[in-house]
């Protein structure tokens, strides 16, 4: 993005406003633990694009251990988001073909092995 500055609060302003308050909560309350973690959430590009992204935080520790601050990265997921709401929507869309035929559908493996109807 052209003219950001990497920041707690300029990141924040891109957050969606409705998972503001849920990205802030989850950000406050684990600043200060001596985990990398990694969380979710949806941002809107200046140009308007809704971009899903993770993003993990590691601490950064003084020279006596303590966690003084935290880096991090930031990753667009927004593909693998599209593939697996396509994967669910295909899946969904199997079962209800499968659920309402007017015949018996089976499930092999390749090995031959007979599976259940889920």
């Amino acid at each position: 993005m052209q003219n950001f500055t990497p920041s707690h609060e300029n990141l924040i302003k891109l957050v969606l406003p409705e998972d503001r308050d849920t990205v802030l909560n989850f950000a406050v309350k684990r600043a200060h633990e001596s985990e990398t973690f990694i969380y979710r959430s949806r941002i809107v590009r200046p140009d308007g694009i809704l971009v899903y992204t993770e993003q993990r935080s590691g601490p950064i520790y003084d020279a006596t251990g303590n966690v003084i601050g935290r880096h991090g990265t930031i990753q667009d997921i927004s593909e693998q988001m599209r593939a697996e709401e396509a994967l669910r929507t295909s899946e969904q869309l199997l079962r209800l073909l499968s659920d309402t035929l007017p015949a018996a559908i089976s499930y092999i493996e390749k090995s031959g092995r007979l599976l259940e109807n889920q």
